[in-house]
C-alpha cells in the first residue's frame, strides 16, 4: 500500500513520463518489478491514466486518485502541501477526508475556490 501512495503522490501534480517515476521510485528502494505490479493495478482500479501520446510510457492521476490520496490518511502531510496544485477544484473535493480542519484555513491560497 504504501507503494500506490508514494506513486499517487508522484502523479498529483501532473503528467509524468515513467522512466522518471521508476527513478525515484528505485530511489528509495522499490524494485522495478514491484513498481510494475503497483502501476498496472492503478490503472486497473481507475486511479492513474497512461496518456494517449506519441511518447510512450506517461501517467497522469485522475481525479479518482487524487481524491485517493487526500482520502487515504497521509497522516502527519500538512493538507496545504497535499492541495498544492489543486486550484480551481470545488470546495466539496477538497474538503473530503480532512474533518476537524477548517474549511476557510484549508482553502487560504486557493485561487478561483469559493469559500462559500
Amino acid at each position: 500500500m504504501e507503494l500506490e501512495e508514494e506513486i499517487l503522490l508522484f502523479l498529483k501534480n501532473g503528467a509524468v513520463k515513467d522512466k522518471y517515476l521508476m527513478m525515484h521510485l528505485m530511489n528509495k528502494g522499490f524494485s522495478k518489478g514491484m513498481i510494475r505490479n503497483a502501476l498496472e493495478d492503478l490503472y486497473f482500479y481507475g486511479f492513474i491514466l497512461k496518456r494517449p501520446t506519441m511518447k510512450r510510457g506517461v501517467y497522469e492521476s485522475t481525479e479518482l486518485g487524487k481524491i485517493e490520496v487526500l482520502d487515504k490518511g497521509l497522516r502527519g502531510v500538512s493538507p496545504l502541501y497535499l492541495m498544492r496544485g489543486l486550484r480551481g477544484a470545488s470546495p466539496l473535493y477538497l474538503m473530503r477526508g480532512l474533518r476537524g480542519v477548517s474549511p476557510l484555513y484549508l482553502m487560504r491560497g486557493l485561487r478561483g475556490v469559493s469559500p462559500l
